[in-house]
């Protein structure tokens, strides 16, 4: 799960230095349409037939009615590889990603589909730090075939203009890029949101609408997909919004025109830079300033999901920040925040409950113990988390530093990183050795566990430790 400590989702971006000259929004009525220009969207993929899959590790999974596919590393290979298995034939997919050292439903998965009248299987994969790719297969006569592979963002399937047939909408970066995938007469074509109107940077919402971002002298607009072109939503600029300046759900410091740092547009939350410190967060139609700090030097933007984490039948928003980074140093904080049924408060519509970094250290500090031994003429390491314990070789330590000032206490706390996935949230701690006259601890594994949230309180539970490779 490190891997998701350090996803940058959006970095923050005020536009204030874009001067592209665009049409003023008045010039544009509501019912005229800008097309946008399609051009043919290459598969990109290849489906070989094999003789055999030879995999080191099998990551993932699927056994489907015609066979199995897997998603597999092979040995001295970075990359991880796509395979389908009949009864009576192997093919190679080709390569689908990197090895994440998270592996999650966003860095990794294989999912069926029905679209586009095909039986479709998705493996979701990505490159680096956050390169996201999908390939998708279609199922035919028992086998797969190539159809179409997308790495130009994250990618959404949603029937953006209702006339039953979907499209796929891929984001990515910062300005957002974001392209459109039509299927049209057993083929897809692609074409750029962003070029077609004119904008610096372009977002999908969770109404199906693009909203898009110019400099700061034009409010941001929103578009609907419409008859193959893209038609602005009446009464969708920010420049018509009728909740006046200063109201308790607009802070008056909010910029007219800036791009989030963060966003869920399928749940209608962003995350704005604010104007002195802090963020505004937004869900739905309210909005309120947070005091979160998320400007440290490495510039990590943070991480939103939503889900019931309390199971109390309202959702919450969890917002991951980075609140310290640095040479041997990366600290994560967890916030979940209540709206459906909060108590407005003022001018503050929303309720923010934080996981603080001496809260879970402590917690942690609690059920870690570490002490050095001799075992068949070796030192080890023996660490007890959450009641169970485990042995560490300290020969390479040994070797570097000598026995002598290895010390008897284990040192974290220095690289701590959260995730939320699939309704649950967990953390994850480095943890290492502290050996005398040396500054930083000498990392041997990490110890793991689930963060319990209900009424406002955090509390750790399900310790497990996961020794490095």
């Amino acid at each position: 799960m490190r891997k998701r400590w350090f996803a940058c989702l959006f970095a923050a971006a005020i536009l204030s230095g874009c001067t592209q000259e665009t049409p003023s929004s008045d010039s544009t009525p509501p019912e005229e349409t800008i097309p946008l220009h399609f051009q043919a969207a290459a598969v990109g993929q290849q489906v070989q037939a094999v003789s055999e899959i030879v995999p080191k590790t099998i990551l993932k999974r699927l056994n489907l009615p015609s066979g199995t596919i897997l998603v597999y590393a092979k040995e001295n290979d970075p990359s991880l590889h796509g395979a389908f298995e009949s009864a009576n034939a192997h093919y190679d997919l080709g390569v689908v990603g990197d090895l994440p050292a998270t592996i999650d439903d966003e860095t990794l998965s294989i999912q069926p589909m029905e679209l586009f009248g095909k039986s479709l299987i998705r493996i979701k994969g990505v490159f680096g730090a956050n390169a996201p790719v999908q390939n998708y297969y279609a199922i035919d006569n028992g086998g797969l075939s190539p159809f179409l592979r997308i790495d130009t963002g994250h990618a959404a399937e949603t029937d953006l203009d209702g006339d039953g047939t979907a499209e796929i909408v891929s984001t990515h970066g910062t300005p957002a890029q974001t392209y459109l995938y039509k299927w049209s007469e057993g083929a897809f074509t692609v074409a750029d949101v962003n070029e077609a109107l004119g904008a610096v940077s372009v977002y999908l919402n969770d109404k199906h609408q693009f909203e898009a971002f110019y400099s700061q002298d034009r409010p941001i607009e929103r578009y609907e997909y419409r008859s193959g072109g893209l038609r602005q939503a009446r009464g969708s600029s920010d420049a018509d919004a009728s909740v006046s300046v200063g109201s308790p759900q607009v802070p008056a410091e909010t910029p007219a025109n800036v791009e989030p740092v963060a966003a869920l547009p399928e749940h209608g939350v962003y995350l704005y830079p604010g104007a002195q410190d802090g963020v505004i967060l937004q869900i739905g139609e309210r909005r309120q300033q947070m005091d979160w700090n998320y400007t440290t030097p490495r510039q990590i933007m943070p991480v939103l999901s939503v889900a019931d984490y309390d199971q109390n039948g309202a959702e919450e928003l969890a917002a991951i920040l980075n609140v310290g980074s640095g040479t041997g140093v990366s600290v994560y904080e967890l916030h979940v925040v209540e709206w459906e049924g909060a108590a407005e408060v003022g001018d503050a519509p929303f309720e923010d409950h934080v996981f603080r970094t001496e809260d879970y250290l402590a917690q942690l500090g609690k059920v870690i113990g570490f002490r050095k031994a001799e075992k068949n003429g070796e030192w080890i390491g023996r660490i007890a988390v959450g009641g169970e314990t485990h042995d560490v070789s300290l020969k390479p330590f040994d070797r570097e530093f000598g026995a002598d000032k290895i010390q008897n206490r284990a040192g974290f706390g220095s690289i701590v990183g959260f995730e939320a996935d699939n309704g649950k949230l967990a953390i994850s701690a480095a943890i290492g050795l502290v050996i005398g006259g040396v500054a930083e601890p000498q990392y041997f594994g990490t110890v793991e566990a689930d963060v319990r949230y209900a009424s406002g309180s955090f509390r750790l539970d399900r310790f497990r430790f996961v020794a490095d490779p």
